[in-house]
């Protein structure tokens, strides 16, 4: 009689036998790309090209992309792969859901609701279309023995009740709302090694709670595995793209990705996160930032935004315009007015300082009235004047007005005293 190692052995590898045949059999019948509907329009000769990635999640997803083939689940889902589109940089492509009563939204600011989307291809975009329900899929390695030895497969559920996951070796799962917030329990937490797929940062706590991001795989490995779970298919990445509204009133940084990559930017930047990732936007300085555009319902007008990857690709960070900077304060003075005569000729001759050049009238006045006036163009530091008296001034008191402007429009205004003799 077999011994109960033997016999679990034996059983593991016929499971994994038997789940290697299902899934060759999946990736046979599944068609390698989607019926085009429309035949493929080619960028010019010559014109830049950038790239159109499109991702439909959920179930029975469908997009009709003008102009090119359409974009479905068993593209991106079965198949593990994006539909890639060549775009001549600048055109625009319109995108549009097949079934309005299931699907959930686009992932760009541009398109805030589920009606057809407008993509200007100015760069590279990632567009995530998200229908609803979407699949929660559990791949199980491992187990553990009991008091008498025997193998007993360890399992996953979920809180809700949807998920009963016992199968060592293979994969079970289930249906929810799209972005729904899932907790899963493995169990017997001694037993239990570590999560990996949309639930990778868990590591080795028995509890995860993650936002679906749409098709989302989870796996769970029990110390007595031999491998890891295979995550089927395979976790696919989108770039996050964010823009500063308006340009240089603030910044925003991330957490960094499973890839090692990074928001940190202002005012656009781009970095790739993968599917089950639930990155963190930061907004700085807090005093001045308004909202989040496109990333709710996780984010609205906090300064800190978490939220599923595949939720929002393009996230505008809008701020209130920072204050104008103020120019240092405008500094000028007089330093001497003296009278120059030649012959019957009078001049009045004065020493100024600025500190940066600066625009100057001298006037010349009896009280309150004007006698005569002269606009001079000054440079930095002291400048020497000239200002011809009118002829035939009565001896008296007169004033001497000068008013000084910077070229930022600031103002300084001295007056000196002027006695005039015969």
């Amino acid at each position: 009689m077999a011994s109960p190692a033997i016999a679990r052995a034996c059983l593991t590898r016929g499971r994994r036998l038997a789940a290697f045949v299902a899934l060759a059999s999946v990736l046979v019948l599944v068609p390698a790309s989607p019926a085009p509907t429309a035949p493929a329009v080619r960028p010019a000769a010559g014109a830049a090209t950038v790239t159109l990635q499109l991702i439909v999640t959920g179930k029975d997803g469908r997009v009709f992309v003008s102009g090119r083939a359409d974009c479905d689940i068993t593209q991106t889902r079965d198949n593990g792969q994006s539909c890639l589109y060549p775009v001549a940089q600048g055109q625009q492509i319109t995108l549009e859901a097949s079934d309005a009563a299931d699907f959930v939204g686009w992932s760009l600011f541009e398109c805030p609701g589920t009606g057809p989307c407008t993509v200007k291809m100015t760069s590279d975009r990632t567009v995530v279309a998200t229908f609803t329900p979407t699949s929660l899929t559990i791949a199980l390695e491992g187990g553990f023995e009991d008091a008498n030895g025997d193998a007993i497969d360890g399992s996953v559920t979920s809180l809700d009740g949807t998920i009963d996951c016992r199968a060592s070796g293979g994969t079970c799962g289930g249906e929810f709302a799209a972005f729904a917030e899932v907790t899963l329990t493995a169990s017997p937490e001694s037993a239990f090694e570590t999560w990996s797929g949309a639930c990778q940062e868990a590591g080795p706590s028995p509890s995860c709670t993650l936002l679906l991001s749409g098709d989302d795989v989870v796996g769970a490995k029990f110390k007595d595995a031999d491998a890891d779970p295979q995550i089927i298919p395979p976790r696919q990445t989108a770039e996050l793209e964010v823009v500063v509204q308006p340009v240089g009133a603030g910044r925003v940084s991330s957490s960094r990705s499973r890839g090692g990559e990074s928001i940190e930017c202002n005012p656009t930047c781009k970095a790739e996160f993968e599917q089950g990732e639930k990155p963190t936007l930061t907004a700085e300085p807090a005093s001045r930032f308004v909202e989040w555009r496109e990333a709710r319902p996780y984010c609205k007008t906090k300064p800190t935004c978490t939220f599923p990857a595949f939720r929002s690709t393009s996230i505008q960070a809008v701020f209130t315009p920072p204050p104008p900077a103020s120019s240092p304060v405008f500094k000028a003075s007089v330093v001497t007015v003296t009278i120059v005569k030649s012959g019957s000729l009078r001049t009045l001759a004065l020493q100024v300082l600025v500190d940066r050049p600066a625009k100057a009238t001298v006037r010349l006045l009896q009280k309150k009235t004007g006698l005569a006036s002269r606009s001079y163009t000054l440079r930095k530091g002291r400048t020497s004047l000239r200002f011809a008296l009118p002829q035939k001034l009565k001896p008296g008191w007169y004033s001497v007005a000068i008013k000084f402007t910077s070229l930022s429009g600031q103002v300084v205004a001295r007056s000196r005293p002027l006695h005039l003799t015969q």
